[in-house]
């Protein structure tokens, strides 16, 4: 299994703003979106011909005028994944390895990707947020 956890801070950046353009980016990279709480959101997608599993969970606080996300990406295989690798394994040992080590680091780039796109991505939301907000003064 592959995780990897990060944070940012947005500034000046409620997490009710956030919150559509992140369903709205992992939605778009073929994840089920649910919101578990107004500050919790999670996702998963399975890709069937690898058996791999991918899961998200972002947390959001608000603290003086900022928010901060808390990005967790997980890539798992599942059991149907486990069993076909330890067929392969057992039939083909040597190729079985070179494959586990080609896996793992698809796996490991996969997250690498959707990570960087998704703190990309909300960079752009939230300089465009930031941009288009009211200012103070008459």
């Amino acid at each position: 299994m592959l995780e990897k956890n990060e944070y940012r801070m947005f500034s000046g950046n409620k997490g009710n703003q956030l919150y559509l353009p992140i369903c709205d980016f992992w939605a778009k990279q073929g994840f089920s979106v649910s919101r578990m709480s107004p500050y919790r959101i999670q996702g998963e997608t399975y890709d069937s011909k690898v058996g791999l599993k991918r899961r998200f969970v972002i947390n959001m606080y608000e603290q003086e005028g900022n928010t901060y996300l808390d990005l967790e990406i997980r890539a798992k295989a599942t059991d149907l994944g486990v069993v076909g690798g330890v067929v392969v394994a057992v039939v083909c040992w040597p190729i079985a390895l070179i494959g586990g080590a080609i896996s793992y680091s698809k796996y490991d780039s996969d997250v690498g990707d959707y990570t960087q796109s998704f703190w990309q991505y909300m960079d752009i939301v939230s300089n465009a947020q930031a941009a288009n907000a009211p200012t103070g003064g008459a």
